[in-house]
């Protein structure tokens, strides 16, 4: 069975990357957003199985669009992405509720992650 995922990256670039790394696997991205205000009324439409959420966007950012998100659906399953991997960012993230957090631009592990989430 296919499991949905929420893209949310400003970068064009990396959401056609992250949708290459997807293909042969049983995720489907089925709601993309540039921004973060965008990604909470996408995930509100689509209500992803998982949503995988840049931190830095324009209007909300990715923490901002987390909390969000999370008042929505406190089960939603969300996975921080960011090319910044300071640990005080990361620690931010899943003191708001994110489930893991994964560094750009390699998104090493991103399968297994996925994985994780909906076993």
């Amino acid at each position: 069975m296919l499991k949905t995922i929420l893209l949310a990256d400003e970068s064009h670039f990396f959401r056609n990357f992250v949708k290459s790394k997807l293909v042969d696997t049983p995720y489907r991205v089925a709601a993309e957003a540039v921004n973060g205000h965008t990604a909470v009324l996408e995930y509100q439409q689509s209500q992803p199985d998982i949503v995988l959420l840049d931190n830095t966007m324009e209007f909300f950012n990715g923490l901002y669009a987390l909390r969000q998100i999370l008042h929505m659906n406190p089960e939603a399953k969300v996975i921080m992405c960011s090319a910044i991997g300071k640990k005080q960012l990361m620690d931010q993230a899943k003191e708001v509720g994110a489930k893991y957090f994964i560094g750009k631009p390699h998104f090493e592990g991103l399968i297994p992650l996925l994985n994780r989430l909906t076993n």
